[in-house]
């Protein structure tokens, strides 16, 4: 699938990465690595400070606001590579809960899924899901691991 999206003429897909679905490991070992790729997102996100702002322009602006505001458009054209694939993911695209609404002020989903396609209306999409029983095996494990299960939440 790769390979095809490599070809000239593509330009853009959005990686919607949900949790525990082999995110990480598209990130660091496919588009971070693949020659023909360039990846937007992690593990750039943390070195390149456009893709940052860009990250955090998509999650926390509302669709009414990101239409009328450029900054978004811009930091995309700067982070592009005519050469190449471009691919933005980032798991928070999927996964803003109510709480984290909220409280972070992060954009719904719809809003995040209007952002992108303002961004690029002819990008593909790339979603990836687990099978939900496993998946919240993983999210225990993860969280049993690193101590983070609390009675009070159980």
């Amino acid at each position: 699938m790769i390979a095809e999206l490599c070809e000239p003429g593509m330009q853009t897909v959005f990686h919607i990465g949900f949790p525990k679905s082999a995110s990480t490991l598209l990130q660091y070992e496919l588009f971070d690595q693949h020659p023909s790729i360039n990846a937007i997102g992690k593990p750039n996100h943390r070195t390149n400070p456009d893709i940052h702002k860009l990250i955090d322009t998509l999650r926390f602006t509302d669709s009414s606001s990101f239409r009328y505001n450029p900054a978004g458009y811009d930091l995309f054209q700067q982070v592009q590579d005519d050469a190449k694939l471009n691919v933005l993911s980032c798991e928070d695209f999927s996964s803003a809960t109510y709480w984290e609404t909220a409280i972070n002020k992060i954009a719904d989903r719809s809003s995040i899924a209007t952002n992108l396609h303002a961004l690029d209306p002819e990008a593909e999409i790339l979603v990836i899901v687990r099978e939900p029983v496993n998946c919240l095996k993983s999210i225990y494990a993860q969280l049993a691991t690193n101590n983070k299960l609390r009675e009070d939440r159980l």
